[in-house]
C-alpha cells in the first residue's frame, strides 16, 4: 500500500463559541510562516475593531504570536497552529 503524502501547514483558525468558523492554510515554509502571522495579527486587529473588544500592543502580539493564541471570555478566539 503506498503511504500518503503529508501537507505541511500553518494555520490559522478562528473559533466561535465551540464551533469553528474558519481555517486558513499557509504553507509551513519561512514564507508561509510570516503570511500566516501577518494574517493572524490582522485578523485579531479587524475583530477588536469590529467588536470594541480593546487594542493589542505590540507586547501583546508578541505574546499571542509566541503562545499561538489570542481568547476572549466569551469563547472566541484565533489559533496559529502547524500540522503535518
Amino acid at each position: 500500500m503506498k503511504q500518503k503524502s503529508r501537507l505541511h501547514t500553518v494555520n490559522v483558525v478562528r473559533i466561535d463559541g465551540s464551533k469553528v468558523r474558519s481555517i486558513r492554510a499557509f504553507r509551513d515554509t519561512p514564507k508561509g510562516n510570516r503570511k500566516a502571522e501577518k494574517y493572524f495579527r490582522c485578523k485579531i486587529t479587524e475583530f477588536e475593531r469590529v467588536y470594541g473588544a480593546g487594542f493589542s500592543t505590540e507586547e501583546d502580539f508578541d505574546h499571542y504570536l509566541k503562545n499561538g493564541a489570542y481568547t476572549l471570555h466569551e469563547g472566541y478566539a484565533f489559533y496559529l497552529i502547524h500540522s503535518d
